[in-house]
């Protein structure tokens, strides 16, 4: 791996609520893995190698999703690489260093609309999939949102279905440059996580350990607060009901449309075999997918002006604001 030698540089993504968490505590239970929670820098920072960043970026990344923290590493020790690409290897080569381990990295669901841009800033990063049914991940979602206002944001859900689609077309992408992708489906790991994690491992180029099955014995401070984490939190490798299915009978419908779709689209792909079955559906005309795709973009325009601000405004104006703002 240029500049860090010795280590590989691995990406695990997926969308929100499909798995990412569960994936990454049994990963980092094997000796030679150390990825990070979400740290996600490329979320905050422009999404090119050479992009100069600050050199209070730790501080502003831990403003931004308390990375820093979280995984006990020294701010003061990071200023010093400020380009883009070896900041954030900085940032992995310090967790993984606590670990003394070989695979750094991280854990990223903000990066599932990004994928060949990371991959062109990481030409050498090799990456994992995790697909679930986005119906499914909507439904977590929903969830999720009565006690997170981060899956409480309006058009939410709207966001993680048609994120399916982002994350296809970049592994897609991905798969024709030749690149290194592995794909997991959630079905199959919660039901057989030795095979699919023996699999994994094989595309790592690492032996099987068998305390990687052991998700009790995981290292679970790096995950944020929150109920939404309480079934990893359980140590239980499964699938649950929570209740009652807080999905709208509409967004429903339109994601049985959308899969129609993508089954016809990205059928060597694994969000393929992840798509549930229900009722036969027509795929969304014209007309629905441009206003989908409009909403979704302009969601993400401002997701993009939040960051541009949050670069930018005096450190001490961040920190006020978040201890002002209720979680």
């Amino acid at each position: 791996m240029r500049g860090e030698p010795g280590r590989k540089l691995l990406f695990l993504v997926g969308q929100w609520r499909s798995g990412t968490s569960l994936l990454q505590g049994l990963l980092n239970r094997h000796s030679s893995v150390a990825l990070m929670y979400e740290a996600e820098p490329f979320a905050l920072w422009p999404r090119q190698a050479n992009a100069r960043w600050p050199s209070d970026w730790p501080e502003r990344l831990e403003c931004y999703n308390q990375a820093i923290s979280r995984h006990r590493l020294d701010a003061a020790a990071l200023r010093s690489r400020r380009l883009g690409r070896e900041a954030a290897l900085g940032l992995y080569g310090a967790f993984g260093a606590q670990r003394g381990a070989g695979i750094i990295g991280e854990k990223a669901p903000a990066y599932y609309a990004w994928l060949p841009a990371v991959a062109r800033i990481f030409p050498e990063a090799r990456f994992v999939v995790i697909w679930r049914d986005p119906l499914e991940c909507c439904r977590s979602a929903a969830r999720a949102g009565r006690n997170n206002r981060f899956f409480a944001q309006r058009g939410m859900l709207t966001r993680i279905l048609l994120g399916a689609e982002a994350l296809a077309s970049g592994v897609e992408r991905l798969q024709q440059q030749g690149r290194d992708v592995q794909e997991v489906l959630y079905g199959e790991l919660v039901a057989n996580p030795e095979a699919q994690l023996r699999r994994v491992c094989e595309s790592l180029e690492i032996s099987f350990e068998t305390r990687m099955l052991d998700l009790k014995g995981a290292d679970l401070s790096l995950l944020p607060a929150g109920e939404h984490h309480d079934r990893v939190r359980s140590g239980v490798i499964g699938q649950t009901s929570n209740g009652p299915d807080p999905m709208p009978a509409s967004l429903k419908a339109k994601a049985q449309r959308y899969s129609a779709l993508w089954r016809d689209r990205f059928p060597q792909l694994g969000l393929g075999r992840a798509l549930g079955s229900g009722p036969e559906a027509r795929p969304p005309g014209w007309a629905e997918q441009w206003a989908d795709r409009s909403a979704n973009h302009i969601l993400g325009q401002i997701d993009e002006l939040k960051r541009q601000v949050f670069r930018r405004i005096p450190l001490n104006w961040w920190r006020q604001l978040r201890s002002a703002t209720p979680r």
